[in-house]
This record gives structure tokens, C-alpha cells and sequence, in this order.
């Protein structure tokens, strides 16, 4: 995974893969919800990621650094979570579940946006 920078030219800021991405037992949150599903790597005695799909990248709306990731062990299972990962520490930030009984595979199955940002607080009649 690479994000890419515009100042004048565009320019590769981060790039990382997923072994390389750090499981910080102190950093992360929610991480009990992933913790069975994650390997030990041999070398630094260290949570690890690998073994897991990880899959449909998605910058944050509010974070520059942060990269949220859909990650299953198995592309048909049937749950998921969302992974928050920051893409200069390399650190897991946060972990969500994911249903995804309605989901085919690993398909596209969440969009960001920032859709409240439009809603008026003021009021009125209101139909949607």
C-alpha cells in the first residue's frame, strides 16, 4: 500500500505492506476484538496480521496519515472488521467488527463520506 502527496508534484508519502504494519498491544484499540484471529510472528514474539486478507483501502476524512481497511480471515466469511491503520507510525490504530453476511467475498461493502457535514441544525420540514 502507497499514498501518494500533492504539493507542486505528487509525490509517494508512505508505502508499507501488511507484514509490515506494527500490532501494539498498548497502542491499539479494541484489539481483544481481533486478537484470536492474529499470529504470532516467530521472530518478535509480536502480534502479527499476516494470515489475514486485508483488503479495500479507504483514507480517512479526517486524517491525513490514517488508512481504514476491511480484513477478514477468510474472503467468504461471513464477519469482518475494519481496521484503522496509521500509515506513518505503520501502527494498528483501531479495530472494528464487520458484518458482512451480505457481502460476496471481500466486494466493496462500506463508502466514506461526510454526508452530516450538509445537514442544517436549524428548523423546518424536512424530507429525505
Amino acid at each position: 500500500m502507497a499514498t501518494w502527496e500533492e504539493d507542486d508534484d505528487w509525490r509517494r508519502d508512505h508505502i508499507f505492506s501488511v507484514p509490515d504494519i506494527i500490532v501494539d498491544e498498548d497502542y491499539a484499540s479494541h484489539l481483544e476484538l481481533l486478537r484470536p484471529e492474529l499470529q504470532i510472528d516467530d521472530a518478535t514474539g509480536r502480534p502479527t496480521l499476516r494470515g489475514l486478507h486485508i483488503t479495500r483501502p479507504a483514507i480517512s476524512l479526517n486524517d491525513d496519515d490514517k488508512v481504514y481497511f476491511m480484513a477478514k480471515v477468510d474472503p467468504w466469511d461471513k464477519r469482518g472488521w475494519v481496521i484503522a491503520v496509521d500509515m506513518r507510525s505503520k501502527k494498528l490504530e483501531d479495530v472494528g467488527i464487520f458484518r458482512a453476511e451480505r457481502v460476496i467475498g471481500v466486494d466493496l461493502s462500506y463508502t466514506l463520506c461526510r454526508i452530516s457535514k450538509y445537514f442544517s441544525t436549524s428548523t423546518g420540514n424536512f424530507f429525505i
